[in-house]
This record gives structure tokens, sequence and C-alpha cells, in this order.
């Protein structure tokens, strides 16, 4: 019986992507926390700058939420 309460499954993969292609907010937010640290990590390796390595991050997420009909 329905308690009102609606739960809802895990974004990943292709559903993810294409929920961020149709504009959904959420599910961009979903992606930015399941890789922004993963991202932060291999640019401050790459960078050896943390503050450009967060600047390179915010710039991906940026233009990736920019173009997200071209995905």
């Amino acid at each position: 019986m329905p308690t009102g309460i609606m739960l809802m499954e895990p974004l990943y993969g292709q559903d993810l992507i294409t929920r961020i292609k149709e504009g959904d907010g959420s599910a961009f937010e979903t992606l930015y926390q399941q890789n922004w640290q993963q991202l932060y990590v291999f640019a401050v390796k790459r960078l050896d700058d943390e503050e450009e390595a967060k600047d390179v991050v915010q710039e991906v997420f940026i233009n990736l939420w920019a173009k997200r009909h071209n995905i």
C-alpha cells in the first residue's frame, strides 16, 4: 500500500545523462556529487595547484551544463 513517500532509484550512466540533456537540475547535481572529488584530485595531480584545480573542475561542470543538449 502506498505511503505517500516516493523512493527514487539512484541515477547512473545513460539514465543520468538523458535527464541532464533534458535539463534536469537534480540529475546534474547528482553527476556533480558523484564526480567532482575525483576530477579535483586528478586536476591537482596534473596542475600541482589546488586553486587552479578548483577553477578547472568548476569550468568543466559549467561547460557541461551549458552544452548539455549536445552530449
